[in-house]
């Protein structure tokens, strides 16, 4: 896939937008697409496989991975652009592009049983489905101020707030149309991302291989290269005794020593 698209949906449909809604999403792209972009010019720093960040969330033991998750994950999604092309039909131009797609509580048990989830993957068709909840409080989780606002909590005290930028880099590692290539991947024949955990304080100690295959993983990544980037970049010591405790301890440096919550 090679962009992004909103199905606006006809009048009336379960699927329609209003301008307010569009807007969330196209700002909400524009963070995915900073977070990509961000993440992919991390990973071409020297050395930037020793530093806290990639072996904090991705494993020491994954180290020789770092070409493959710049090329075949972070590239794949800043490359979709940091815009999207309205448009009404379902169809529609959907050869090339990932759809995003509004649901409701009644028509997706998802947005009904889990109610705090924001997007929404369907691996089936390679589309993105946006929760109702995602436009409460007028929108904020996508607003500049909401993502400004999860930045500074996550640098300041590792607390998690809702931020639907990372919730769209979230969801397109789940997606086969944009990540298939990354040839690491447990779930074949779907090749995509997991989500074993979304609470970083358990997203973080996954084992490695879990680590390389959970969603969420990515977008915690990505959120302590932007809003924790002296930490982040630390080089893990050589001789510590467990390279992943020292790249964990380096991240958490940056907010005091707070450990992450939830």
């Amino acid at each position: 896939k090679r962009s992004l698209g909103i199905i606006a949906g006809a009048e009336g449909s379960l699927f329609v937008y209003n301008a307010t809604q569009v807007a969330f999403i196209q700002n909400a792209i524009k963070w995915m697409n900073y977070y990509a972009e961000s993440a992919s010019n991390f990973l071409l720093k020297d050395d930037a496989e020793k530093t806290a960040a990639f072996i904090g969330w991705f494993g020491y033991s994954n180290q020789d991975l770092l070409l493959d998750v710049r090329l075949s994950i972070f590239d794949p999604i800043h490359m979709l652009g940091s815009g999207a092309t309205s448009y009404v039909s379902s169809h529609q131009g959907r050869d090339d592009v990932i759809a995003i797609g509004c649901g409701t509580a009644q028509a997706l048990r998802i947005c009904r049983t889990e109610p705090h989830t924001i997007t929404y993957a369907r691996t089936e068709d390679n589309s993105v489905v946006i929760c109702p909840i995602a436009f409460s409080n007028n929108g904020y989780y996508g607003t500049d101020e909401g993502d400004y606002a999860a930045e500074s909590e996550w640098a300041s005290n590792r607390v998690v707030k809702p931020s639907a930028g990372l919730s769209l880099l979230h969801e397109m590692t789940h997606l086969p149309s944009v990540v298939g290539g990354f040839q690491h991947w447990t779930s074949a024949p779907r090749d995509g991302s997991y989500d074993y955990f979304y609470a970083p304080s358990k997203c973080i100690t996954l084992s490695d291989i879990a680590k390389l295959n959970n969603a969420q993983n990515y977008a915690f990544f990505a959120l302590d290269i932007t809003s924790n980037h002296q930490y982040a970049s630390r080089e893990v010591d050589e001789d510590a005794p467990n390279k992943g405790q020292n790249a964990i301890w380096w991240l958490r440096e940056g907010a005091g020593g707070r450990r992450e919550s939830p």
